[in-house]
C-alpha cells in the first residue's frame, strides 16, 4: 500500500495517510498529476496545503468529471475521498512541517 507522510515543525511527530490501490487513480485526477509518487518529496506546509486545496477545490467544482474514477469497491465515495484530502490538510495546518508521497509503506514502517 502507499502513504503519505508527514513530520510535524518539530521533527518529533508524524502521521501517515494511507492511499488504498483503489483510490490512486482519482486522488492522481483530483491533484491533476500523472503520478502521485512525485506529488510531495518533504514539501513544507506552506506549499503543501494550497496543493492539496486545490485538489478539494476540483472535487468541489468538478465531482462529475472525479466520478468515473472512484472505484467501485471504495465505499466512501467521492464525498469521503474528499474528507480524506482534508484531513491531510488539518494535520499540516495544525502540526506544519512536511509531507512526502506517497511511498511504500514498508519504507515507513
Amino acid at each position: 500500500m502507499k502513504a503519505f507522510e508527514c513530520i510535524d515543525r518539530g521533527g518529533t511527530y508524524h502521521a501517515t495517510f494511507a492511499v488504498l490501490p483503489n483510490r490512486v487513480e482519482l486522488w492522481t485526477a483530483a491533484f491533476g498529476v500523472e503520478s502521485l509518487e512525485a506529488l510531495f518529496d518533504m514539501t513544507p506546509d506552506d506549499a503543501a496545503i494550497p496543493v492539496i486545496d486545490a485538489a478539494v477545490a476540483r472535487f468541489n467544482s468538478e465531482p462529475e468529471t472525479l466520478r468515473p474514477r472512484v472505484a467501485p469497491d471504495d465505499p466512501i465515495g467521492l464525498f469521503g475521498n474528499r474528507q480524506a484530502l482534508l484531513k491531510i490538510r488539518a494535520w499540516l495546518a495544525q502540526n506544519g512541517g512536511t509531507i512526502t508521497g506517497v511511498v511504500d509503506d514498508e519504507v515507513l514502517a
